[in-house]
C-alpha cells in the first residue's frame, strides 16, 4: 500500500514527465522540420549538420552521463539497492 505522502510525489513526478513528453515531442518536430527545409535549401547542410551533431554531442556527453549516474542512483535506492 502506498501512503499519501508518496503518492503525492508519484503523482508529481508523473505530471513532470508527462509535461517533458509533450514538450519533448514538440521539440523532435520542430527540429525534424528544420532539419526537411535546410536539406531541400542545399545539399551541402548535410555535412554541417554533422559537424554541428558532433560537436554537441561531445559538449553535452558530461552532463547527460552525470545527469543519468545520478537517476540511476535514485532509482536504485528506490528499488531497495
Amino acid at each position: 500500500m502506498i501512503d499519501g505522502e508518496t503518492r503525492a510525489a508519484l503523482a508529481a513526478l508523473l505530471e513532470h514527465l508527462k509535461a517533458q513528453r509533450v514538450a519533448l515531442s514538440s521539440l523532435l518536430a520542430d527540429v525534424g522540420a528544420i532539419r526537411h527545409s535546410l536539406i531541400e535549401i542545399g545539399p551541402e547542410y548535410r555535412a554541417v549538420l554533422e559537424r554541428h551533431r558532433r560537436k554537441h554531442i561531445e559538449e553535452g556527453r558530461d552532463l547527460l552521463c552525470s545527469d543519468i549516474e545520478k537517476l540511476q542512483e535514485i532509482i536504485d535506492k528506490l528499488n531497495g539497492g
